[in-house]
């Protein structure tokens, strides 16, 4: 039994090295979250904030995203603009260790985010408010038109550019385009504004300098 014991304490030397190897070879855990207030949605085309909020992170790491055409570190702590261009199912953003090789990089955190195309907003004449289905001419000649967002997702720089109003009586329609957000005053669009007849706004704004088409707003026209 003797002759034994060298290969026993060579074999329990071996297994303690393999565990001590083994151990040191895992990392510290990293526990955190990357997130933001739109419950992990971005919108393709906007600025959009995410926060990220790590314990076990040094300053050495970086905020990652393939697929975004950028990604930008604001001066506030822990947040970050990202912008993404194509509306896609979605997009990855990870944290990685900048003092491993690009090639050796892991995620320490990762992140999916689901891109969609930006809500339009509805408008309304400001005097009215959002939900009135009925005009009379005197609301049509102060009427100045304004947006809303009920949830709104960014924060948002609107300038309107343009609106149409067509209007429809017993068949026949009449469009008048005007810039800005207001009916001139003394405006021919007037004298088409029958009782019993409809019409329809449909607005052109710039929203943080990108054109889009808000929801179409419709009335009945009354005494």
């Amino acid at each position: 039994m003797k002759r034994f014991e060298p290969l026993v304490i060579i074999m329990l030397m071996m297994s303690s090295l393999a565990f001590t190897q083994k151990k040191s070879e895992v990392s510290e855990q990293i526990v955190g979250s990357i997130g933001n207030q739109n419950l992990n949605v971005l919108y393709a085309g906007f600025d959009n904030r995410i926060s990220v909020a790590a314990s076990g992170l040094t300053d050495e790491f970086e905020v990652v995203c393939d697929s975004c055409a950028s990604i930008v570190k604001t001066d506030e702590p822990g947040i970050y603009i990202v912008r993404v261009l194509d509306i896609t199912k979605n997009v990855t953003i990870t944290i990685k260790d900048s003092n491993i090789k690009a090639s050796k990089k892991h995620p320490l955190l990762k992140q999916k985010f689901r891109v969609l195309p930006m809500p339009r907003p509805i408008t309304y004449f400001k005097h009215l408010g959002p939900y009135r289905v009925n005009v009379s001419k005197e609301d049509l000649s102060i009427g100045e038109l304004v947006y809303k967002y009920f949830n709104c997702p960014l924060e948002l720089n609107i300038q309107f550019l343009r609106f149409t109003i067509t209007f429809t009586m017993e068949g026949h329609s009449q469009s008048f385009t005007y810039e800005g957000n207001s009916i001139p005053e003394y405006s021919e669009v007037l004298r088409y504004a029958v009782v019993g007849g409809t019409i329809m706004i449909e607005p052109e704004i710039l929203l943080n300098n990108v054109k889009i088409t808000p929801i179409p707003i419709a009335f009945k026209i009354v005494k």
